[in-house]
């Protein structure tokens, strides 16, 4: 495996651990922590994103 599929995976594995944690945030009631989990959520994904297109980019 590359160092790039590994990176990708990361960044992957990061986005799924912020979303259970803040699933499971908003579940225990800790609706201000829920929120904050999620807006990193949303950055994370971002980044994610961008790295896949980085990588299909350089890739060709």
């Amino acid at each position: 495996m590359a160092t790039a599929d590994v990176l990708l995976a990361l960044t992957l594995v990061a986005v799924a651990a912020v979303l259970l944690t803040g699933l499971l945030a908003f579940a225990s009631g800790n609706d201000k922590w829920s929120n904050v989990l999620m807006r990193v959520r949303v950055i994370a994904q971002g980044a994610a994103l961008a790295f896949l297109a980085l990588l299909i980019y350089f890739s060709r």
